[in-house]
């Protein structure tokens, strides 16, 4: 069918109209109100700051917080956590690579255990992955038994499909790796533990969206050196990017 583009020039919030006419000049008319997030790319934070509340990013849930060793640090009680990227949280684009440190440190749900994540290309900052308005890709760790490790995961209307070429899990890799690796080339999603490639796998379902750190009910994470790039990772501390003014849904 026929779509339609527009371009804004500044994020925010925007009434958009659109009417269509049907060959027998009949037409009909809605108005929705669209949000337009500001690029990320480039984004750096190594949090070498003071400690407390994490400025620059968007707690959509949990109690995330600076620690005094300079890292992201979140304990989950009966609640998943998110963390998006940005304040308000900024979109990705269709290409983009990414380099993050964790350690997942403990985790008290019997046959989960520790179970943490990154979250890229979500349609909006949810608070529920199995919330069935959202979208958008997750690669995770888990100490499950029946997919122990990384699993790739596309998310759609609050049912997951597993992206693993070889199936659930990476027998392999039975520890979280220190440094998870993100690469978004063309159709293909590459996931690098401590710099081996884990998961390689072609789906283009979605190239927008937010990133976010996750953790699962029952664990306690941390993060640090986050850093997101077109085709390089940039520094921390380097002047960002102004972002486009120049901006589409």
């Amino acid at each position: 069918g026929v779509s339609a583009d527009h371009a804004f020039g500044a994020a925010g919030d925007h009434t958009v109209t659109l009417t269509v006419k049907d060959d027998g000049n009949r037409t009909a008319t809605t108005t929705r109100t669209v949000t337009v997030h500001p690029a990320l790319l480039p984004f750096a934070d190594c949090f070498e700051r003071d400690t407390g509340p994490v400025d620059g990013w968007t707690a959509a849930l949990g109690a995330w917080q600076i620690n005094p060793d300079g890292m992201v640090e979140v304990t989950t009680g009966g609640t998943e956590a998110f963390l998006y990227a940005g304040s308000p949280p900024r979109l990705l684009g269709p290409e983009f690579v990414a380099e993050v440190d964790w350690n997942i440190l403990d985790g008290t749900v019997v046959d989960v255990w520790r179970h943490a994540a990154l979250n890229f290309f979500w349609n909006k900052a949810t608070t529920n992955r199995g919330d069935t308005t959202t979208r958008g890709y997750q690669i995770f760790f888990i100490d499950r038994g029946s997919d122990r490790g990384l699993n790739l995961l596309r998310w759609t209307a609050g049912a997951w499909t597993l992206l693993n070429p070889g199936g659930p899990g990476t027998p392999g890799i039975t520890e979280p790796p220190s440094n998870l690796r993100i690469e978004v080339d063309g159709p293909t999603i590459r996931i690098y533990a401590d710099g081996n490639l884990a998961i390689e796998a072609d789906d283009s379902t979605y190239r927008d969206g937010l990133f976010a750190l996750y953790a699962y009910t029952g664990v306690h994470a941390v993060f640090d050196n986050v850093r997101l790039g077109v085709s390089e990772l940039p520094e921390c501390g380097a002047a960002p990017l102004e972002a486009p003014t120049n901006l589409h849904v």
